[in-house]
């Protein structure tokens, strides 16, 4: 094998297959990526039994072959090369490949690429299987926004990542880490009526989302099978093999209707909360996951922090309601998390049923967007009087 390339393409390649690397194994060949040189093009492609990423970029290839080489060492050479030059490769005989570019002169021990692994479907007429178009822009959006309530480690392995399905006339992705839900509409593109529901793994999320952001036109495709998922932007493809679990009927969670509605400037109340919760710097374990409270009374929202022991903090914001007072308490992590994706200049609207049932919440700007949080147990100051009065109601 003989090829020349360029520096800075060789660079963007290697940058988008190393989150495939896989850097603890048993298997000295996951370490590797392979290099693939034929027909004007060399294709690098990693795969770590879960995901795989395949780069294609141009090259001169007098000799056509394929050698897999050290991936994380080929990365850290290539990073430090000089950016405008070639590089050229030539596989000898005694498996050693050697890599020289301007002065910088390498080699490097090869393995044969034949006993490296691929997730690329050999059978492309099995069931269950949807390829589509989708707009780049609108599904990187949804993944990042849906991700955020995804917990890598969670117990529950629906938990683990993004579900991926088909409802309405929609494409939905949603996540729950069993405190807080986000779901994310689309429209649903041509072709994908058929699609299988599907739960993609938190990581390939995040590779994903890479992908996507490299995209030059304004629709990449997908293809989606019961246990695989592979996009394709330009010349390069990801795979990723799926969630292995039922993901529940989340629908179950919705407050019901005829709830109590109000609305806020989504900045007002996160400006509010950012300063409410600095009376928890000195306590760690309330400053980890710091619990706020709120209560609606008129005109006004009232954000209220600490206990009585210690510093305490009441920030009123201004929101328009039906002049019923309700009160709550929530984790004020997941709150703000929140409201840092609405723009600043839209207005969102709060729905509350009764203490002990999600919160939802939409923004008017993104309508497409549903944030469900469950109310935190703790139950302070002007939420025990909302609580005293519904027990007395019951």
């Amino acid at each position: 094998m003989k090829l020349t390339v360029e520096n800075e393409a060789l660079v963007k390649a290697l940058a988008f297959v190393q989150g495939s690397i896989s850097a603890t194994t048993t298997m000295p060949i996951l370490e590797h990526v392979v290099l693939d040189a034929a027909e004007g093009r060399l294709r690098i492609r990693a795969c770590d039994l879960s995901r795989e990423a395949e780069a294609s970029i141009p090259a001169t290839v007098p000799v056509p072959g394929s050698a897999a080489v050290p991936g994380e060492v080929l990365a850290s050479l290539v990073k430090k090369l000089l950016r405008k030059s070639q590089t050229k490769f030539d596989l000898a005989n005694n498996g050693r490949l050697s890599m020289e570019s301007a002065a910088s002169r390498y080699q490097l021990r090869a393995l044969n690429s034949a006993d490296f692994p691929s997730l690329k479907p050999r059978d492309d007429a099995e069931a269950g299987i949807a390829t589509f178009n989708v707009h780049a822009h609108t599904l990187k959006g949804a993944l990042k926004e849906a991700s955020m309530a995804a917990l890598e480690g969670h117990p529950h392995f629906y938990s683990r990542g993004v579900h991926l399905h088909i409802e309405g006339k929609a494409l939905v992705a949603v996540a729950t880490d069993d405190h807080r839900l986000i779901r994310v509409e689309m429209p649903m593109p041509a072709g994908a009526s058929g699609m299988p529901a599907v739960t993609i793994p938190l990581k390939a999320v995040a590779e994903l989302g890479r992908l996507l952001a490299l995209a030059e036109d304004p629709e990449v495709q997908l293809t989606v099978r019961e246990s695989m998922i592979e996009i394709k932007v330009g010349m390069h493809v990801m795979r990723s093999m799926l969630l292995a679990c039922t993901y529940p009927p989340y629908h179950r969670i919705y407050p019901p209707a005829g709830g109590k509605e109000f609305s806020f400037r989504p900045y007002a109340l996160k400006e509010a909360i950012d300063r409410a919760i600095l009376v928890y710097a000195r306590e760690k374990q309330e400053a980890a996951a710091p619990v706020v409270q709120f209560v609606v009374g008129g005109d006004k929202l009232t954000v209220l922090a600490g206990g009585a022991a210690n510093e305490t903090a009441e920030e009123e914001i201004e929101c328009t309601s039906n002049g019923a007072e309700v009160g709550w308490a929530m984790n004020a992590r997941y709150v703000l998390q929140m409201l840092s994706t609405m723009p600043e200049d839209s207005e969102a609207s709060v729905m509350y049923t009764k203490l002990g049932t999600p919160v939802r919440f939409l923004c008017t700007k993104r309508p497409e967007i549903l944030h469900l949080i469950s109310q935190a147990k703790l139950i302070r100051r002007g939420v025990q009087k909302q609580q005293g009065a519904e027990n007395a109601a019951a």
